[in-house]
């Protein structure tokens, strides 16, 4: 008895490999459920040794951290477009690594 498998998978090519594309934010969307996870315990993380050294600095530090971290879960939450998701994800982690470092 043969089996015969068949795959419906997508190869990504350099050229889809660009942020800019439209073809890797659709692959973004398809993968939402893998990718989210990971960005959430990034984010989580990196936000709490963030808060833990800005409440040492000032309490604008701190909201600052803060309101960041929280607006990415709320937009996970609502499950907002991938592209709104990465946009304030890169914006919690920079100004997590500025806090970092001023």
């Amino acid at each position: 008895m043969d089996t015969l498998i068949r795959s419906h998978a997508v190869r990504a090519t350099e050229a889809e490999a660009s942020i800019k594309s439209e073809d890797f934010w659709k692959q973004m969307e398809a993968n939402r459920f893998g990718i989210i996870p990971l960005l959430l315990v990034a984010i989580a993380c990196i936000s709490g040794l963030a808060a833990a050294v800005a409440v040492q600095k000032s309490d604008a530090a701190l909201l600052a951290v803060s309101v960041s971290a929280v607006l990415v879960e709320v937009l996970v939450i609502a499950l907002a477009p991938m592209r709104a998701v990465f946009r304030v994800s890169a914006a919690a982690l920079f100004i997590d690594l500025l806090i970092f470092i001023l």
